[in-house]
């Protein structure tokens, strides 16, 4: 079964003062099956 691609705009959106952000993201293909997953941590200057 093949499920229809979407696209969705996302914005990073900065911390507060003295504030880490953390995103994170994750796929898998079938059940079981191949799986990733990935992410950053940053501070309010995005470094």
């Amino acid at each position: 079964m093949r499920v229809a691609a979407e696209d969705h705009l996302i914005r990073w959106m900065k911390p507060g003062r003295d504030m880490l952000k953390i995103n994170t993201s994750g796929s898998s293909l079938d059940n079981p099956g191949r799986a990733g997953f990935g992410g950053d941590i940053r501070d309010g200057h995005g470094a």
